[in-house]
């Protein structure tokens, strides 16, 4: 009888191996984050995470946990009113999650209990993160891991101390708010205990805290390749790597990163004060100049995260629009950002200019960049696009009573996990939020590896047809 048992067990471990042998990387992520969503909604629902006389429809626990997974931010409901410490507590590890990604937090825990992975989960995380040698996959990790705890203890002790004199905050609580805000920061998750998030009254001039909550974002959004090739010439200068030598010239990716950074952030925040100057509203604010342009530079910032340190529904439909754009452009490829990513969309307008000067190949940093990568740049943007105009549409139809510009807003936000929105989530019915969920999952997975993720592997023909030229105007 025993054999019996045995001999089933086996193969049915067999048949969930070659189940597993079949998935793509990009649907074995796509699976996972899904599933994590479904976990923690279960979860969040729990007697013990809501508070005494709060109802909580399941749709909406779904959306939360949604939302913290994908480290979009956008809740219909008040985190801090709603949800008991447990429940605060089970969205900070559902961001943290969804921030490592579901392949790195895997390892995570195998470390944690004395485990490694098999040579086919490394193959698998090294696609995923694009990192070359499977023989660097675990120091990779592991320096992620090192990495976003560090500059996380970091950012809530400057928090705490930023924070000491809010109304309300003191002792365990004045930790708690530091440590859930900093982490919410780094995995640019924007969710917050405040009741209006950062705009809340006590906290919405509080430049400590902004500035604080402004360098966490940041750091999340730079990508761990730009905090690798730091940590290395950091090794190599000081002599602790003798092994190793590193050219004085950076890496072309941390060349672009910086740069595109600095231009969304500074040349975006300009822009977005501007559009204020122009339509008015500079001029009619009771707040100073100049603390419009500081709030034009902080949501020119928090475009990969989603904290708001005013009310969004105020500002007019150009300066809604021109934000949509910051925030479909996203942070940096290997960050805890969403969007189509800043390296994707350089790219993509190099290759335009390359073509209109007829030029041979796309430059940057004195490098010829790959034409895989200027192929996949193209695509990734031509594709997120008219996803984006797809689902606004889709929206249309099951919100007919918001209006357009809203509801772009809102998918674009969705999409790109910002988190920000025109005061579109507390109104969205169940059939919106299922869509803004879907969305949600497949901002965070990519664009592109959603569509893979769906497809067959090509097979290669050694056929090529002749070519053909055709009129384009």
């Amino acid at each position: 009888m025993n054999s019996v048992w045995v001999t089933a067990f086996a193969e049915k471990e067999v048949n969930m191996q070659s189940v597993f042998r079949r998935l793509s990387p990009a649907r074995f992520i796509a699976i996972g984050f899904a599933a994590t969503i479904l976990i923690g909604s279960a979860l969040l629902m729990l007697p013990v995470c809501v508070k005494p006389g709060v109802s909580l429809p399941y749709i909406d626990a779904l959306y939360t946990s949604a939302s913290a997974v994908c480290v979009t931010g956008l809740v219909p409901l008040n985190v801090h009113e709603h949800f008991t410490n447990y429940g605060q507590t089970i969205l900070l590890v559902l961001f943290q999650v969804g921030a490592f990604g579901i392949m790195t937090f895997t390892y995570f825990v195998s470390l944690m209990v004395g485990q490694g992975l098999s040579l086919r989960s490394k193959v698998t995380i090294s696609n995923l993160l694009d990192e070359e040698g499977i023989a660097q996959v675990d120091r990779f990790i592991k320096n992620i891991i090192a990495v976003t705890f560090g500059v996380e203890a970091l950012g809530a002790i400057a928090l705490y101390f930023s924070w000491r004199n809010v109304p309300g905050l003191e002792g365990d609580t004045l930790w708690w708010y530091a440590v859930f805000h900093s982490v919410s920061g780094f995995c640019n998750a924007g969710f917050s205990l405040f009741a209006d998030n950062l705009a809340t009254p006590d906290v919405a001039y509080n430049m400590g805290g902004q500035i604080t909550i402004m360098v966490m974002v940041l750091c999340g959004s730079l990508g761990f390749a730009m905090y690798l090739e730091i940590v290395r010439r950091a090794r190599v200068a000081l002599g602790w790597d003798s092994r190793n030598t590193i050219s004085r010239h950076w890496s072309t990716y941390s060349w672009l990163v910086v740069r595109m950074t600095a231009a969304l952030v500074l040349g975006g925040g300009l822009i977005l004060f501007l559009i204020k100057a122009i339509d008015g509203s500079l001029f009619t604010s009771a707040d100073p100049w100049y603390w419009i342009l500081w709030e034009s530079l902080f949501n020119a910032t928090a475009r990969t995260a989603g904290f708001n340190i005013s009310d969004m529904a105020l500002n007019s439909v150009p300066y809604a629009l021109f934000l949509g754009a910051l925030m479909f452009i996203g942070g940096n490829p290997g960050s805890t950002t969403g969007g189509v990513h800043t390296t994707a969309f350089a790219v993509s307008c190099g290759e335009v200019a390359r073509i209109l000067q007829g030029k041979q190949d796309v430059v940057m940093h004195k490098r010829r960049i790959a034409r895989s990568v200027v192929e996949r740049a193209v695509i990734t943007v031509i594709l997120a696009g008219a996803w984006v105009g797809m689902m606004t549409t889709v929206m249309c139809f099951a919100e007919p009573g918001l209006s357009l510009e809203r509801l772009f807003f809102e998918v674009v936000s969705s999409f790109a996990t910002v988190g920000f929105s025109w005061n579109v989530t507390p109104e969205l019915s169940d059939a919106g939020k299922w869509i803004i969920v879907f969305n949600m999952i497949v901002g965070r997975v990519g664009m592109v590896a959603f569509v893979l993720a769906f497809m067959k592997q090509p097979s290669k023909s050694p056929l090529r047809y002749p070519e053909t030229r055709l009129p384009l105007s």
